[in-house]
């Protein structure tokens, strides 16, 4: 059995998300005033990278990693032109 076969709902370990109007990092005293939405049930977790956490981090992840492979792959192939003479000025 998987651990994705029940829906998980809560605090999102990595950013702190509740299922408020807004992350509870962006607070300030200033949004003491406003009509805030503090419910507080939680967002939906999923499981990436052996971790619960909702589904934005998931997806800001597996871009960070995109872009990671993308620029390793970037350095490999200039390397590559640089070795065989058509480094030039880049």
């Amino acid at each position: 059995m998987g651990r994705e076969e029940f829906p998980m709902f809560g605090i999102c370990p990595v950013c702190s998300s509740d299922g408020g109007d807004y992350p509870a990092s962006e607070l300030t005293s200033a949004d003491s005033q406003t009509n805030i939405d503090e419910s507080r049930e939680g967002v939906p977790l999923v499981w990436y990278q052996g971790k619960k956490m909702c589904e934005e981090c998931k997806e800001r992840l597996m871009a960070d990693a995109e872009s990671l492979r993308s620029a390793e792959r970037h350095a490999a192939e200039k390397r590559f032109r640089n070795r065989a003479g058509f480094g030039g000025i880049t």
